[in-house]
């Protein structure tokens, strides 16, 4: 079997949407003749714990650990955060801090830790690696950012060794949204980007996680950029348990819920609906699983009815929020509104598409989320805060009407892990580019 070594910052018991991907490519990896191997941290800051998660490491896993330094108990005492709590992504403010605290933990987090606070764990990666490979060789490196960090330790092994590196982007780099708010001077963009360049062209393969996304990226050989979205696991649907617990129609949204992603169009939909019928008041609940922003209750004060049958029932572990996915009447997907929402395909909608069941997408209705979701009829499509359109759309799905709708069960076969993984193979038994 050959084997492959994944840099990964993320690995079980660590929870959250950025682990799915390399999980699920290492548990079925073995069956098409790769090993994985495995690099994460011994004691990453990880802002929720999943144990679910571990069920799906295959035997013929190794991992290798080593301790990381991260600059977040500094961070956590200068911002006032308890050491004890966890940092949570998607909230690039906190309105516990002053106006000044919130400025300068941004400023620093964004030009004095470049490419990401996890920087200090590239050195002693190499180190370790280097010795590593000599005495347990690979076939393939896979790094996986972000944080990108994970991309410069394989750019700096990459001089040492001639093996195949492909570099993954769940996520863009010099183009995410989240740097906008780090004030960013000129001198952090420029070394964003010279950074970013790197492992562009040194990298054999490049892959993003959607269409939009790779044709951003500064590629002249468009041959080693290749596109492999997130996916859903097919055997956690085979449970045939998709019928709802009573007749309530559940909304359910999953993932963070953040100040940038409030839907106050669908909020006065709803509230208009439950103030006008009182049969849709009774059955509806939008229940959320994962992360709130404050500013979330503050703006459901607008909106009383809604807030009635609003419910946060917190993180819960991936195995458990599935089973929520196959009983919810309609899942809810919001996009945030940046600059680059048109290549953002959150993961959690890959397996929505998974549980079969209708989706209400809101956002820009120009982007890859709206051409999978289009392509199959899965749901419906609202832009911005067209109330009259959401009441249009709510009203169908609550009537079970698949034609006005527009519902059905496409093909989403291609977006199962199983099959991704055998994409991934091909790039992995292919050439290398920069011979």
């Amino acid at each position: 079997m050959k084997r492959v070594l994944i840099i990964t910052y993320y690995w079980p018991p660590s929870g959250g949407a950025g682990v799915q991907r390399w999980l699920k490519f290492s548990k079925y990896l073995p069956e098409n003749g790769w090993q994985p191997v495995v690099f994460t941290p011994e004691n990453p800051e990880i802002p929720v714990v999943d144990e679910s998660l571990k069920k799906d490491i295959p035997e013929q896993v190794e991992v290798v650990k080593i301790p990381i330094w991260e600059p977040y108990q500094l961070y956590k005492r200068f911002a006032g955060i308890k050491k004890e709590d966890k940092i949570q992504p998607g909230f690039a403010t906190d309105r516990k801090k002053s106006a000044l605290v919130e400025y300068v933990s941004l400023w620093t987090r964004g030009n004095l830790f470049i490419p990401d606070a996890r920087k200090f764990w590239i050195g002693p990666s190499v180190k370790y690696l280097k010795q590593y490979l000599k005495d347990h060789p690979v076939d393939a490196i896979v790094s996986t950012g972000p944080p990108h960090s994970m991309h410069l330790i394989a750019l700096k092994l990459k001089k040492h060794f001639d093996i195949k590196w492909i570099a993954d982007f769940r996520d863009p780099w010099s183009t995410m949204d989240y740097l906008d708010k780090m004030h960013l001077s000129s001198l952090a963009w420029k070394r964003h980007r010279q950074l970013e360049q790197k492992v562009f062209d040194k990298a054999d393969h490049v892959l993003s996680v959607s269409n939009t996304w790779a044709s951003e990226m500064n590629i002249k050989d468009r041959s080693k950029v290749s596109v492999i979205t997130n996916g859903f696991d097919g055997k956690d649907f085979e449970n045939d348990t998709d019928v709802a617990e009573d007749d309530s129609f559940n909304i359910v949204y999953a993932g963070i819920l953040s100040e940038y992603r409030i839907p106050h169009g669908l909020f006065e939909a709803l509230n208009a609906l439950m103030e006008g019928n009182d049969e849709f008041y009774e059955k509806t609940k939008i229940i959320i699983y994962g992360s709130i922003d404050q500013e979330v209750y503050r703006v459901l004060e607008n909106y009383p009815k809604v807030k009635e049958r609003f419910i946060f029932k917190g993180y819960v572990a991936h195995d458990e929020v599935i089973e929520k996915y196959k009983k919810a009447s309609l899942l809810l997907l919001i996009l945030n509104n940046s600059h680059i929402v048109k290549g953002n395909i959150p993961g959690k909608f890959f397996e929505y598409l998974g549980s079969g069941k209708p989706i209400l997408a809101i956002g820009s209705e120009e982007g890859d989320v709206a051409e999978i979701l289009h392509s199959g009829n899965h749901g419906a499509f609202v832009t911005g805060n067209d109330v009259s359109r959401f009441k249009e759309r709510l009203l169908a799905f609550f009537k079970g009407d698949s034609t006005s709708a527009d519902i059905s069960k496409g093909d989403v076969s291609k977006f199962d892990r199983k099959n991704l993984t055998k994409a991934l193979v091909e790039i992995l038994n292919g050439p290398m580019k920069n011979d």
